[in-house]
């Protein structure tokens, strides 16, 4: 277990030569610098950035990725203590160790110049590939740069990857997961932030992590396998979660507020499931269409800009011990086939409807409060509501 140095002063100038004279469970200390190349970790090594000062994010070093290259972990390893950034020329962007200092106590930088080029961008690959291999990332930072900064592929192995107080920042996408299998990734106390989709793909599992200002989304989740979000936040995205094609979402303990478009946006019969979340001062808070389907439990819809649930074209939902309190528009909006069974759920204060149907929709409302709104329950349209032992 050889210990191998990277660095100006050191015997290694490239990382890559470092790993090809490596063997497995040796260490690579990567001292402070700049490090542009690209190179495949295919040994089981301890990667370890060794920064001048720890609280200082200019003392850690860089490794830039050059444009069309990438950066490929197929081995078991363990890497922290690393910045990477993704070199584009569609971007043109430099950044400074005074930048990278301001990026992560969480100021703005060229905040609005970055979103308007990320939103043109047409190159989209990849930076940092990881195959579910066991790779443990602890302490490193990602700056995408109009790229996906990381990507998991979950086929080729069976091995749980990890990422702990990691931070994603300018990527169109910030982390994108990918499989068929049931090992997920395992991504706690992590910071995905200024990227169009702070996370994309499926077999997920999110732990104590941060979701503000992706401008298309925090999260948006697709395939049948399941995923995970537990005590997290999300907060002042566009849309704070975008379910598509069949997506399977458990969300708990979390609070999603303060988002543009919607606190969660379900579509093409994408399913989710709410315990004891907070969903909150979004313009809706979950909006429901293509025969998706919601179930809530012990959860509140509150202040809300517009509806606290809104459903069209045959969604579903299930609500348990819920609040729907002070939304400016409708507690709960059904449409168009929409279903609704709702027990022992208070409905208190919004501004208009507290409980609406129209349009052939279907609703059981049991052992429920339904009060102090501007209309109780308005009913239109060959829609049916069942009222049981309410008030």
């Amino acid at each position: 277990m050889a210990i191998l140095e990277v660095g100006e002063n050191h015997k290694f100038k490239k990382i890559s030569k470092a790993i090809s004279e490596s063997s497995d469970q040796d260490t690579i200390q990567i001292y402070w610098g700049k490090y542009t190349e690209s190179f495949d970790c295919n040994k089981k090594l301890n990667i370890v950035g060794v920064p001048e000062d720890p609280k200082d994010f200019s003392t850690y070093p860089i490794i830039f990725t050059k444009e069309n290259e990438v950066i490929n972990f197929t081995a078991e390893s363990r890497i922290s203590n690393i910045i990477f950034i993704t070199q584009s020329k569609d971007l043109n962007c430099k950044i400074n160790e005074n930048e990278l200092n301001t990026l992560f106590i969480k100021k703005k930088i060229e905040k609005e110049r970055l979103k308007n080029l990320l939103s043109n961008m047409k190159n989209q690959e990849t930076s940092i590939i990881v195959d579910s291999c066991g790779c443990e990332f602890l302490n490193c930072y990602f700056i995408g740069f109009g790229k996906t900064a990381v990507t998991v592929n979950l086929n080729s192995y069976n091995q749980q990857s990890q990422f702990s107080y990691c931070g994603f920042f300018f990527g169109s996408v910030g982390f994108s997961v990918w499989g068929k299998t049931k090992t997920k990734v395992c991504v706690q106390k992590c910071n995905f932030s200024y990227n169009m989709i702070g996370i994309k793909g499926s077999c997920f599992y999110v732990n104590k992590s941060k979701f503000f200002e992706n401008y298309i989304s925090g999260i948006t989740f697709s395939g049948k396998s399941e995923n995970t979000i537990e005590n997290s936040k999300i907060h002042k995205n566009a849309t704070g979660i975008i379910g598509e094609e069949k997506g399977c979402l458990s969300i708990s303990n979390t609070k999603i507020n303060n988002n543009t478009f919607a606190g969660i946006n379900l579509n093409e019969k994408s399913k989710l499931f709410l315990n004891k979340c907070d969903i909150s001062k979004n313009a809706d808070g979950i909006i429901l269409s293509q025969k998706t389907n919601l179930m809530a439990v012990e959860s509140d819809f509150c202040k809300n800009n517009g509806d606290g649930i809104f459903c069209i074209n045959n969604a579903k939902i299930t609500l348990k011990t819920c609040l729907l309190l002070e939304n400016k528009d409708k507690g709960i909006e059904l449409q168009n086939k929409s279903k609704a069974f709702v027990l022992q759920t208070r409905i208190v204060s919004n501004r208009d409807v507290g409980f609406f149907a129209s349009h052939s929709a279907c609703a059981k409302l049991y052992e429920s409060d339904c009060i102090d709104n501007f209309v109780e329950v308005k009913v239109l349209n060959k829609a049916t509501v069942d009222l049981k032992k309410n008030t």
